[in-house]
């Protein structure tokens, strides 16, 4: 016999019919950690916006699988449960991103309002 086990997810924050957030914390340095570590040398120095583009790659795939974790637990919930309009995803402390679908399939979820302004800093 096969062992069957089913995988049970929590939702950060759900209010039926209304949204989903789904938060995560980035290990990204603070910006008085980042600039105490920082040499007086690296201040003019290309490596430092090297390191911040590689933080914000970072951050932008974790944002990303947030959203698909988001899109899963929408997917996951309850025949009598409508599909959310709004998955909202957090990294705490540092950024809001808003994403919708208004067609009730949960199918389209896209960046709200528009891709300029979907991501609140």
């Amino acid at each position: 016999m096969a062992d069957e086990r089913s995988e049970v997810g929590r939702i950060d924050l759900y209010k039926r019919g209304h949204f989903i957030l789904e938060a995560k914390q980035s290990r990204q340095r603070s910006g008085f950690e980042a600039t105490a570590s920082i040499s007086q040398g690296d201040l003019f120095n290309s490596i430092t916006g090297r390191t911040h583009a590689v933080e914000l790659n970072a951050i932008d795939h974790l944002m990303i699988q947030a959203r698909r974790q988001a899109e899963r637990y929408a997917a996951a919930l309850p025949a009598d449960h409508p599909y959310p309009p709004f998955p909202i995803v957090c990294d705490v402390g540092r950024v809001l991103e808003l994403y919708a679908d208004f067609s009730g399939n949960g199918r389209h979820y896209a960046q709200f309002p528009d891709a300029k302004t979907f991501r609140i800093q």
